[in-house]
Protein backbone atom coordinates (compact mmCIF):
# COMPACT_ATOMS: atom_id res chain seq x y z
CA UNK A 1 0.00 0.00 0.00
CA UNK A 2 1.32 3.63 -0.83
CA UNK A 3 2.26 5.96 1.75
CA UNK A 4 -0.23 9.05 2.13
CA UNK A 5 1.94 11.68 1.20
CA UNK A 6 3.17 9.33 -2.17
CA UNK A 7 -0.76 9.12 -2.82
CA UNK A 8 -1.05 12.85 -2.61
CA UNK A 9 1.81 13.31 -4.80
CA UNK A 10 0.94 10.78 -7.57
CA UNK A 11 -2.99 12.45 -7.20
CA UNK A 12 -1.82 16.31 -7.29
CA UNK A 13 0.41 15.30 -10.20
CA UNK A 14 -2.62 13.43 -11.90
CA UNK A 15 -4.64 16.38 -11.62
CA UNK A 16 -2.34 19.06 -12.76
CA UNK A 17 -1.83 16.49 -15.92
CA UNK A 18 -5.59 16.35 -16.93
CA UNK A 19 -6.18 19.66 -15.96
CA UNK A 20 -3.71 20.59 -18.56
CA UNK A 21 -4.25 18.35 -21.26
CA UNK A 22 -8.17 20.10 -21.41
CA UNK A 23 -6.47 23.56 -21.19
CA UNK A 24 -8.12 24.77 -18.18
CA UNK A 25 -6.97 26.76 -15.45
CA UNK A 26 -6.97 26.46 -11.75
CA UNK A 27 -9.58 29.04 -11.57
CA UNK A 28 -12.09 27.72 -14.50
CA UNK A 29 -11.37 24.05 -13.37
CA UNK A 30 -12.73 25.48 -10.07
CA UNK A 31 -15.61 27.02 -11.46
CA UNK A 32 -16.86 24.09 -13.44
CA UNK A 33 -16.28 21.60 -10.51
CA UNK A 34 -17.69 24.32 -7.57
CA UNK A 35 -14.57 23.50 -5.51
CA UNK A 36 -12.05 26.61 -4.11
CA UNK A 37 -9.57 27.52 -6.06
CA UNK A 38 -7.24 27.03 -3.15
CA UNK A 39 -8.12 23.25 -1.89
CA UNK A 40 -7.64 22.77 -5.84
CA UNK A 41 -3.89 24.40 -5.51
CA UNK A 42 -3.51 22.19 -2.17
CA UNK A 43 -4.73 19.26 -3.99
CA UNK A 44 -2.35 20.00 -6.74
CA UNK A 45 0.47 20.30 -4.80
CA UNK A 46 0.25 17.00 -3.36
CA UNK A 47 -0.94 18.85 0.61
CA UNK A 48 -5.13 18.28 0.59
CA UNK A 49 -6.55 15.03 0.80
CA UNK A 50 -9.67 15.11 -1.06
CA UNK A 51 -13.18 13.42 -0.50
CA UNK A 52 -15.06 11.37 -2.69
CA UNK A 53 -17.09 13.68 -3.52
CA UNK A 54 -14.36 16.38 -4.68
CA UNK A 55 -12.69 13.71 -6.55
CA UNK A 56 -16.10 12.87 -8.44
CA UNK A 57 -16.72 16.86 -8.55
CA UNK A 58 -13.12 17.10 -10.64
CA UNK A 59 -13.36 13.82 -12.73
CA UNK A 60 -16.70 14.98 -14.29
CA UNK A 61 -15.44 18.51 -15.86
CA UNK A 62 -11.73 17.19 -16.68
CA UNK A 63 -13.95 13.99 -18.60
CA UNK A 64 -11.60 11.37 -16.70
CA UNK A 65 -13.13 8.39 -14.35
CA UNK A 66 -12.36 8.48 -10.77
CA UNK A 67 -9.50 5.88 -10.98
CA UNK A 68 -7.66 8.13 -13.85
CA UNK A 69 -7.12 10.78 -10.96
CA UNK A 70 -6.42 7.90 -8.18
CA UNK A 71 -4.05 5.52 -9.93
CA UNK A 72 -3.56 6.52 -13.29
CA UNK A 73 -2.57 4.38 -15.90
CA UNK A 74 1.30 4.25 -15.90
CA UNK A 75 2.75 5.02 -19.20
CA UNK A 76 4.04 2.60 -21.51
CA UNK A 77 6.84 2.27 -24.07
CA UNK A 78 7.62 -0.70 -26.43
CA UNK A 79 10.60 -0.83 -27.95
CA UNK A 80 11.62 -3.11 -31.01
CA UNK A 81 14.78 -3.43 -31.95
CA UNK A 82 16.23 -3.40 -35.63
CA UNK A 83 17.39 -7.38 -35.21
CA UNK A 84 13.61 -8.16 -33.32
CA UNK A 85 10.43 -9.09 -34.69
CA UNK A 86 8.41 -11.58 -36.70
CA UNK A 87 10.59 -12.15 -40.19
CA UNK A 88 8.52 -12.15 -43.32
CA UNK A 89 8.74 -12.97 -46.69
CA UNK A 90 7.20 -13.29 -49.94
CA UNK A 91 8.24 -12.68 -53.29
CA UNK A 92 9.10 -9.36 -53.70
CA UNK A 93 8.83 -8.11 -49.88
CA UNK A 94 11.33 -9.15 -47.10
CA UNK A 95 10.24 -7.67 -43.73
CA UNK A 96 9.43 -8.51 -40.26
CA UNK A 97 6.03 -7.54 -38.03
CA UNK A 98 7.15 -5.19 -35.42
CA UNK A 99 4.18 -5.07 -33.54
CA UNK A 100 0.18 -6.27 -33.45
CA UNK A 101 -1.77 -4.25 -31.37
CA UNK A 102 -6.05 -3.24 -31.24
CA UNK A 103 -7.37 -0.11 -31.38
CA UNK A 104 -10.95 1.43 -31.96
CA UNK A 105 -12.26 -2.43 -33.25
CA UNK A 106 -9.47 -2.71 -35.41
CA UNK A 107 -6.35 -5.74 -35.21
CA UNK A 108 -3.65 -3.26 -36.35
CA UNK A 109 -0.08 -4.85 -37.38
CA UNK A 110 2.84 -2.81 -38.60
CA UNK A 111 5.74 -3.90 -40.73
CA UNK A 112 8.81 -2.88 -41.27
CA UNK A 113 10.22 -4.03 -44.82
CA UNK A 114 12.38 -3.72 -47.58
CA UNK A 115 10.89 -4.68 -51.69
CA UNK A 116 12.74 -6.50 -53.96
CA UNK A 117 13.01 -5.33 -57.87
CA UNK A 118 10.40 -7.70 -58.41
CA UNK A 119 6.66 -7.80 -59.06
CA UNK A 120 4.95 -9.27 -55.99
CA UNK A 121 0.72 -9.58 -56.36
CA UNK A 122 -1.10 -9.82 -53.38
CA UNK A 123 -4.56 -11.33 -53.92
CA UNK A 124 -7.82 -9.33 -52.61
CA UNK A 125 -7.79 -8.82 -49.52
CA UNK A 126 -11.47 -8.86 -47.06
CA UNK A 127 -13.77 -5.97 -46.46
CA UNK A 128 -12.90 -3.48 -44.28
CA UNK A 129 -9.34 -3.87 -44.74
CA UNK A 130 -6.76 -1.15 -44.59
CA UNK A 131 -3.66 -0.40 -45.85
CA UNK A 132 -1.52 2.59 -44.73
CA UNK A 133 2.07 2.66 -46.46
CA UNK A 134 4.78 5.08 -45.88
CA UNK A 135 7.86 4.46 -48.41
CA UNK A 136 11.10 5.28 -46.26
CA UNK A 137 13.55 5.08 -49.64
CA UNK A 138 13.79 3.94 -52.94
CA UNK A 139 11.20 4.09 -55.36
CA UNK A 140 7.95 2.16 -54.67
CA UNK A 141 5.53 1.01 -56.69
CA UNK A 142 1.65 -0.57 -55.29
CA UNK A 143 -1.70 -0.37 -56.09
CA UNK A 144 -3.91 -2.17 -58.07
CA UNK A 145 -2.44 -4.58 -60.75
CA UNK A 146 -4.34 -2.68 -63.79
CA UNK A 147 -3.47 1.16 -62.17
CA UNK A 148 -0.28 1.01 -59.22
CA UNK A 149 1.57 4.47 -58.09
CA UNK A 150 5.44 4.82 -58.05
CA UNK A 151 5.71 6.32 -54.77
CA UNK A 152 8.96 7.75 -53.63
CA UNK A 153 10.96 8.61 -49.96
CA UNK A 154 8.19 10.01 -47.26
CA UNK A 155 5.33 9.21 -49.74
CA UNK A 156 2.36 7.56 -48.25
CA UNK A 157 -0.72 5.75 -49.35
CA UNK A 158 -3.64 4.48 -47.94
CA UNK A 159 -6.16 1.40 -49.80
CA UNK A 160 -8.75 -0.55 -48.91
CA UNK A 161 -7.61 -3.35 -51.64
CA UNK A 162 -10.70 -5.77 -51.76
CA UNK A 163 -8.86 -6.32 -55.66
CA UNK A 164 -5.75 -7.64 -56.43
CA UNK A 165 -2.67 -5.38 -55.67
CA UNK A 166 0.99 -5.15 -56.31
CA UNK A 167 4.22 -3.91 -54.25
CA UNK A 168 7.26 -3.69 -55.94
CA UNK A 169 11.15 -1.68 -55.64
CA UNK A 170 11.75 0.37 -58.43
CA UNK A 171 15.07 0.97 -56.96
CA UNK A 172 17.61 -1.21 -55.03
CA UNK A 173 17.37 -0.75 -51.50
CA UNK A 174 13.70 0.38 -51.42
CA UNK A 175 11.78 0.59 -47.81
CA UNK A 176 8.21 0.62 -46.08
CA UNK A 177 6.52 0.76 -43.24
CA UNK A 178 3.11 -0.62 -43.63
CA UNK A 179 0.29 -0.98 -41.25
CA UNK A 180 -2.73 -3.10 -42.16
CA UNK A 181 -5.55 -2.61 -39.96
CA UNK A 182 -8.17 -5.46 -39.53
CA UNK A 183 -11.67 -4.98 -38.61
CA UNK A 184 -11.99 -7.60 -35.24
CA UNK A 185 -15.70 -8.23 -35.96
Amino acid sequence: MKEPNAVRAHLGAALRRARESKGLTVSELARRSGIAKATLSELEAGRANPTLETLWALAVPLEVSLGELVDPPAPSMTVVRATEGTKVRGDAVVGRLIDAFESGGMRCEMFEAEVLQKRQESPAHARGVVEHLVCTSGRLRVGPIDAPVDLGPGDYVRMSPTWPHVYQGLRRGTRMVLLMQFPTR
